[in-house]
């Protein structure tokens, strides 16, 4: 668990630092380019919420019974 929680944060301060150089490249006044660049932020959130929602789901996965429309059900969502 520990690993993964550095590389989560490995990947968060990557994006910040990409940030910076992105609203670098945008304009002059940081401040307010950093406040544009914060979509990246925000889809890095975004992104460990779905990683972690993702991990949880095949344990549920796992212990659904076969039986049913459940299952299948399931399985078709975690394609899509």
């Amino acid at each position: 668990m520990f690993v993964i929680v550095q590389l989560e944060m490995l990947l968060y301060d990557t994006a910040k630092n990409k940030m910076m150089v992105l609203a670098r490249a945008v304009s002059e006044g940081h401040e307010a380019a950093a406040h544009e660049t914060k979509f990246v932020q925000d889809a890095i959130t975004q992104l460990l919420k779905a990683r972690h929602v993702l991990k949880c789901s095949y344990v549920y996965g796992y212990y659904l019974e076969e039986v049913g429309y459940k299952k299948p059900i399931f399985e078709f969502m975690q394609v899509q």
